[in-house]
């Protein structure tokens, strides 16, 4: 169940981080590229998001892949630690999203609605107590 709960708060965090800046209107093809996570609650990755009684949820990497025709695809790596057996494990998502002015509506495969926000080239999300920053690769 504290797999399951951690999962789904990164996978969140994978699938909610794009929009426009303040004042900035911009247009899905302006969004396209290939976003990486480059910090989660301000620092960089392996960061962990669980820890407990001798179970540890580390994020090890993020990106999201943003196309031109309003599709996207995410993916998270991770580190999962019990009882001192380690196991590497990732996820991933795709859906499409719509630009509205500054902010972006992703919609994964799902149906689920996450909003987001973006400044410059750094998509920044918060959803359950973290924050995640991702940056637009050249």
């Amino acid at each position: 169940m504290r797999r399951t709960l951690a999962v789904l708060a990164v996978t969140t965090l994978a699938l909610t981080a794009c929009a426009g800046g303040a004042g900035d209107s911009v247009g899905p093809g302006s969004l396209a590229g290939t976003y990486s996570l480059q910090t989660v609650n301000g620092k960089s990755p392996p960061v962990v998001i669980i820890e407990d009684a001798g179970y540890k949820l580390e994020v090890l990497s993020g990106t999201y892949t943003l196309n031109v025709d309003d599709s996207y695809s995410a993916t998270a790596s991770f580190r999962e630690t019990e009882d001192g057996v380690v196991t590497p494990s990732s996820e991933s998502e795709t859906g499409h999203y719509s630009v509205h002015g500054s902010s972006v509506t992703f919609t994964d495969s799902d149906g689920f609605e996450i909003d987001a926000t973006i400044s410059g080239s750094t998509l920044t999300l918060v959803a359950d107590g973290l924050t995640a920053r991702y940056s637009r690769q050249p």
